[in-house]
């Protein structure tokens, strides 16, 4: 049966990640949903082009002189898969890890690749706990006895750059990142799914990659996961950086142009390894949109549901909208804020930057979803008033 839904869930109970993974849970579930090492002892993707275990990958031709033909400079990636378009084929459900492994024999040409999955979810799916659980796979391993030299994550299109500010703030660890989607399905006529993971891999095992915070491969470019946003809904070109453009290209060789000033990974002050989902409050964040003649309804409605904060997509200029006459939105934001709930104004466009004022934190040139993460963690730390302010002018 033909599946166009991107979001559908995987039905196959039988599948190598079916039978090893747990669904994702608190922080106490942590060895149950991590590191999953699905093919043989060892999980590596070897030069035979198929998963093997250690003895496998022991398995090479040498020269005359005894010496071994196989590269020993490939290095050793770490792929977290949550799902996505990118591991979504056109049939039912979504490939695990090893699965999207084993259809790109390619990649043992580039790397030796261990698998852990976290979750096969479409992007509208995540929740905070998937969060959590691609951070815990990616720490874990970094703390492990033999870690990987690079990690790539591969994310559901939609909210991928979301999933990689989160892990942007909060990994504390020197490995690369990377992460990747598609727009287009593995086995869909045109698939970006195949040349956008290649090139991931490929980013995640240079060694220029380090210290330049989380990333995203795709289309032949590479972008910080700060600045970036999708901006196309199905072509291959969907992602951007409108303020800063992309960090890097991947054009046959692998070149960085630019470093990002504001505070990456490891060099952030949020730490995740005493915290649980139920600790990041970005569920009760509600982000409201200003349009002509929007009243203030939605946001008297949440503050009575119990919101702990707001992110407005003002208008460009950062105005909330204000109907003459009218209890408009930046009214009712504005009483929100003066009874203590943090209102954080972004806009609703691309490009720009966005101060605030007495009353509203200004959320820079982050776009609405990417505030809404940055305020969950200062709320988080318990952070309030000019402490929150400093993040956004940190962050």
């Amino acid at each position: 049966m033909v599946n166009n839904n991107p979001d559908a869930e995987r039905v196959d109970e039988s599948s190598d990640f079916d039978k090893m993974s747990e669904s994702v849970g608190t922080k106490s579930a942590l060895t149950r949903r991590t590191l999953m090492k699905i093919a043989g002892a060892s999980g590596i993707v070897a030069g035979t082009g198929s998963m093997t275990g250690a003895a496998g990958a022991d398995e090479h031709e040498s020269d005359e002189d005894g010496e071994d033909e196989e590269s020993e400079e490939l290095p050793e990636i770490l792929l977290v898969g949550s799902g996505g378009t990118v591991a979504n084929p056109e049939t039912e459900g979504y490939l695990s890890p090893s699965e999207l492994v084993e259809a790109r024999p390619e990649l043992e040409e580039v790397a030796n690749i261990s698998v852990a999955g976290v979750s096969q979810l479409g992007s509208s799916q995540l929740n905070k706990d998937v969060l959590f659980g691609i951070h815990d796979a990616i720490m874990e391993a970094a703390e492990s006895s033999s870690p990987p030299d690079g990690v790539v994550v591969t994310v559901g299109s939609n909210t991928v750059e979301e999933v990689l500010y989160f892990l942007n703030l909060s990994l504390k660890t020197e490995l690369p990142v990377v992460g990747t989607a598609a727009q287009r399905g593995v086995d869909a006529l045109g698939t970006d799914s195949d040349k956008n993971l290649y090139d991931a891999v490929r980013v995640a095992g240079h060694p220029d990659a380090a210290g330049r915070g989380a990333l995203l491969m795709v289309n032949d470019e590479i972008f910080h996961a700060r600045d970036v946003t999708k901006l196309v809904s199905s072509r291959p070109d969907g992602w951007s950086s409108p303020n800063t453009g992309p960090v890097g290209l991947t054009d046959g060789g692998i070149e960085f142009y630019q470093q990002v000033e504001r505070a990456s990974y490891p060099d952030t002050e949020f730490d995740l390894s005493n915290r649980t989902p139920e600790d990041f409050s970005l569920g009760e964040i509600d982000i409201t949109y200003s349009a002509l003649g929007m009243e203030g309804r939605m946001v008297d409605a949440a503050v009575e549901a119990g919101t702990k904060g707001f992110v407005d997509a003002a208008l460009l200029t950062g105005t909330s909208a204000r109907p003459d006459g009218k209890r408009g939105l930046q009214s009712a934001l504005r009483h929100a804020a003066q009874d203590g709930i943090p209102v954080v104004t972004s806009h609703r466009g691309t490009q720009g930057v966005i101060t605030g004022d007495e009353d509203f934190i200004g959320g820079g040139s982050l776009t609405p979803q990417k505030a809404r993460i940055l305020l969950a963690f200062g709320m988080m730390e318990g952070k309030e008033g000019e402490e929150l302010r400093e993040l956004f002018e940190t962050y």
